[in-house]
């Protein structure tokens, strides 16, 4: 019993310092949204990623103007849940891709879909792109 409560006390550790991190890192990222002149957001993805990515837009006074995810449908944290398809027309400065997933495959499908890479921010570094600038984020034009 002493074993299985020291094991759920170093997993509950643990993953509050994965969280603090991912919200540092996030911090990190979208901290010069606004200064390049990106107010318009969507966030592409659902789970904690997202929510994660959402309550770290939030701290930054932006408000995420849609959430994507496969076929659409649902809400996430209030927000309609729209179909990945519609990202190309959708009015928006830049893309989060919320997941803590390799962000390659998904860096791969939005760019056949015409998405610029300067649109996209990852939350990990994309491993088929060895330059990082790729994915600064500059205002749209």
């Amino acid at each position: 019993m002493g074993e299985k409560a020291r094991l759920t006390y170093e997993y509950m550790g643990h993953s509050l310092n994965l969280f603090r991190r991912t919200r540092d890192n996030l911090r990190e990222a979208m901290g010069h949204l606004g200064d390049n002149g990106m107010k318009r957001i969507a966030l592409c993805g659902v789970g904690e990623a997202a929510e994660l990515a959402y309550l770290t837009l939030k701290e930054f006074g932006l408000e995420p103007v849609g959430v994507f995810a496969g076929e659409g449908g649902g809400q996430f944290l209030g927000l309609p849940i729209r179909p990945v398809s519609e990202l190309p027309t959708a009015d928006v400065d830049g893309i989060v891709i919320a997941t803590f997933d390799k962000p390659d495959q998904h860096l791969a499908a939005l760019g056949r879909m015409g998405i610029p890479a300067q649109k996209l921010l990852t939350l990990r570094r994309p491993a088929i792109f060895h330059d990082q600038r790729q994915f600064e984020w500059r205002p749209a034009r």
